[in-house]
């Protein structure tokens, strides 16, 4: 995970790129493809290659490009990941556990990928400036 603070030019570079990324991952993946459970799903998109054709000096996986974003994107707070997230707040250092992250991660690639119209992928941008823009303020 990156500790400096992206720009708001940066963000919006890399969810350009993410967005793109993503449209090249669905045409690229087989539909006859089942993954046995998130984390397969997750190992695959982690290690899926962005286009070369993207940004210069752009990051070479869709991991790589998630880890990059990772402060910015929203948590969806699931049962799961609730108590997950209550777990590590209430005893941090025995809570270590990047299961919490990965979860995150995919949630947002999937609900990326259910987008079908450009005011949703707006919205989306603007949910992941306003956390940047907080970060910002409170670095």
């Amino acid at each position: 995970m990156r500790t400096n603070t992206l720009s708001q030019r940066q963000l919006v570079g890399h969810m350009a790129l993410l967005k793109e990324s993503l449209r090249f991952f669905d045409t690229q993946c087989y539909r006859n493809v089942a993954f046995l459970n998130e984390w397969s799903l997750y190992r695959h998109v982690r290690a899926f290659g962005i286009p070369q054709r993207s940004l210069r000096r752009a990051p070479s996986t869709l991991g790589n490009l998630l880890d990059i974003l990772e402060p910015y994107i929203p948590f969806k707070l699931s049962e799961e990941n609730f108590e997950l997230f209550m777990d590590s707040v209430i005893e941090p250092e025995l809570h270590q556990d990047p299961y919490f992250a990965h979860k995150a991660k995919l949630d947002f690639v999937l609900a990326l990928r259910a987008i079908k119209e450009p005011a949703q992928w707006e919205e989306a941008l603007s949910v992941c400036e306003a956390i940047r823009a907080l970060k910002a303020a409170l670095a």
